[in-house]
């Protein structure tokens, strides 16, 4: 796995937690999630693709709209970012 795609995997879980079932096809949580963010509905396919991470102005509508710190969405996406692996 990528870094990107260990965010991603990330995200969608704690997108999930959050009420956005974005791991369900149709179910239009993507686009919901995009609008809480502030963002496209491409955008958070990409993301959840794994094939980008966020816009860092972009990491405190993440943190908020996922209601986590903002502490962990930044050390979660710097990961993904520097090549940091999971342990």
């Amino acid at each position: 796995m990528t870094n990107h795609t260990e965010f991603a995997a990330w995200v969608e879980k704690t997108a999930v937690k959050a009420g956005f079932d974005v791991d369900i096809p149709r179910s239009g949580a993507i686009g919901v999630l995009g609008a809480e963010i502030g963002t496209t509905y491409s955008t958070v396919v990409r993301v959840l693709a794994g094939e980008r991470v966020p816009a860092y102005r972009f990491w405190p509508a993440w943190s908020e709209a996922l209601k986590v710190p903002m502490e962990s969405f930044r050390l979660e996406a710097r990961k993904a970012l520097l090549g940091e692996g999971r342990s």
